[in-house]
């Protein structure tokens, strides 16, 4: 079995040296998603100068796919180490709220847009569904009619969630275009791919076949296993599934893969060594859902060298970073590029 060798001396970065790579790798990411693919359209499709914007337009936006599983780990470690959990989640519900008229100028050009929403709620609604998941994982399961019921409800909720996982990225893009499933089902979003009507006439179907099976599966899986500890597992399992249904109704960045990122990172985590199990384990759960995302295992080169310091960079600085890039390149671009 492989094993990590933990040694401190190797360890030479800091929380604020990974943090600087992730808001860099967020900048080039947005550069590109915001700057050079609008102003691909002021160029003739198929023109070298075209083909020169599109090809550095996907280099900004491969490379973008490091940042948000870093945030995603230290949202993780911020859960371990904080002594107010709560304080810390509306902490970043409160900058989410700062956020998001400079986030809808950047995006669509104007101060109000509801159809998509920052990543800071995605954040905030990651951490509580760790808060959740945490309470479950510690609190005391009985073996009552009742907890059996949410432990097969708890098996269905994962099968729903895990078509709606894939359904909203690569294999939904795939259906669509091979007319599998309607139209009706699937929406174009801005960055996350496809997102799915939850009240479709189709993706209900999806969900009662996923949902049975994923029952079937997990029933014969754990029929051996102590049950009291698979209720309270299933159980912890709930938070995740409440908060992707919220983060689907708030259209936020990276919709219901990015909670599970979150979540998959904090199961792995193990904070008293700070090894990169719990990275590769949240980029494989996303890459699962859009393989786009796999560039993230470069982090773990990052998070190998961690020492589990938090550096001398206020942290402050990495909050307001988000709001205030955001706000100039939602300016250059409704001077310069929106009509």
């Amino acid at each position: 079995m492989f094993k990590f060798n933990y040694n401190p001396i190797k360890k030479s970065l800091n929380a604020s040296d990974i943090k600087l790579v992730a808001i860099i790798t967020m900048l080039i990411d947005h550069i590109g998603a915001l700057i050079i693919n609008r102003i691909m359209f002021f160029q003739d499709f198929g023109t070298p100068a075209y083909k020169a914007l599109d090809f550095l337009h996907q280099l900004c936006r491969t490379i973008g796919r490091m940042a948000f599983p870093i945030f995603a780990f230290f949202i993780a470690i911020g859960f371990v180490h904080t002594k107010n959990k709560w304080k810390y989640f509306l902490r970043l519900l409160l900058f989410g709220l700062v956020s998001e008229l400079p986030f809808n100028l950047a995006v669509s050009g104007r101060l109000l847009y509801s159809s998509y929403q920052n990543v800071y709620f995605t954040l905030a609604l990651g951490l509580l569904a760790i808060i959740g998941r945490d309470y479950f994982k510690k609190k005391e399961i009985g073996y009552g009619v009742g907890s059996i019921l949410l432990k097969y409800l708890s098996f269905f909720l994962f099968g729903v969630f895990s078509v709606y996982l894939l359904l909203s990225t690569f294999v939904g893009s795939i259906l669509l275009k091979y007319r599998v499933v309607p139209y009706s089902l699937l929406t174009a979003s801005h960055f996350s791919g496809y997102t799915v009507d939850l009240l479709s006439p189709t993706f209900i179907v999806f969900a009662l076949v996923f949902g049975v099976l994923s029952i079937i599966v997990f029933t014969f899986v754990t029929v051996k296993m102590d049950q009291k500890k698979v209720i309270s597992e299933a159980l912890s399992w709930f938070p995740t599934f409440f908060c992707i249904i919220l983060v689907q109704l708030l259209k936020s960045d990276y919709t219901g893969k990015g909670i599970l990122l979150i979540v998959v990172t904090y199961a792995f985590l193990d904070a008293t060594k700070y090894n990169n199990d719990s990275m590769l384990a949240g980029v494989i759960a996303i890459s699962i859902c859009s393989p786009s995302e796999l560039t993230a295992l470069l982090d773990l080169f990052l998070v190998d060298k961690y020492n589990g310091e938090k550096g001398n960079m206020n942290k402050y600085l990495f909050y307001f970073f988000y709001p205030v890039h955001l706000l100039i390149i939602g300016l250059i671009a409704k001077i310069f590029l929106i009509p």
